[in-house]
């Protein structure tokens, strides 16, 4: 900490005030990179979208130091080379010995921080364990990908495999209707108004534990005859 006498006794044609603000600008880009990193982690969906989108946060916050040094090296005119080389750039000020409140001030401060970021992130981590930030509609697209041959169950509880089926014919919006294995499970809907169907039996993509990935299913569509029809083993794909 610079006293205003000290800053004053050195600096007579400068603004103490213009110091202070300074000094308190330079701690919220502090607060508002931390923030944007909290952002950012939230919102992420992969390891690599959050190293490039904290390098880019890092190279915007470090532009104005980038600018500073290149306005010394005189690259950026001479009137700004001139107010970038004055002595209060190359001041140095001694360590001064702050009193106990002082003191106690700042502890509390740093205090302060460290429980604001652990309360945050205890209210991110709680509400990630409850499904809060799962997704709540998918929209899927399978392509022109075609199965010949695929096992059909009938109305009338028969068996028939020799239809053909067309995963497109399943594209469209998916909504999250349940859990299965501690994950989302998403069930087809209308494709006019993104409805639950009443009747018609949809589709499903959920997670499954013992395939360990997620996958597409269909009540009465199966791989095989002896395909469970309530566990994993009845995927269409995955």
């Amino acid at each position: 900490m610079i006293p205003r006498k000290t800053f004053e006794g050195k600096f007579p044609d400068k603004s103490y005030r213009r110091f202070v603000c300074s000094s308190l600008l330079r701690i919220c880009m502090g607060y508002l990179f931390l923030t944007n990193v909290f952002v950012v982690l939230i919102q992420a969906t992969r390891v690599l979208e959050i190293f490039y989108d904290v390098m880019a946060l890092q190279f915007v916050q470090q532009l104005d130091d980038i600018s500073f040094h290149l306005a010394k090296m005189d690259m950026l005119g001479k009137a700004i080379f001139r107010a970038t080389t004055t002595k209060s750039y190359r001041a140095e000020f001694q360590k001064q010995k702050i009193g106990k409140k002082t003191s106690v001030f700042l502890k509390v401060i740093y205090f302060l921080n460290l429980c604001v970021l652990l309360a945050l992130m205890a209210i991110v981590s709680t509400r990630q364990k409850r499904g809060y930030y799962q997704c709540k509609s998918i929209t899927v697209a399978f392509g022109n990908a075609v199965w010949e041959g695929a096992v059909v169950k009938t109305p009338s509880g028969k068996f028939e495999d020799d239809w053909t089926l067309f995963y497109s014919y399943f594209n469209g919006v998916y909504i999250q209707d349940g859990e299965h294995h501690g994950r989302p499970k998403y069930r087809e809907v209308r494709k006019y108004n993104n409805t639950l169907y009443e009747t018609t039996i949809a589709a499903e993509i959920k997670f499954c534990r013992e395939e360990g990935a997620w996958i597409f299913t269909h009540e009465k569509i199966t791989k095989s005859r002896d395909s469970e029809e309530s566990g994993c083993g009845s995927w269409l794909l995955r």
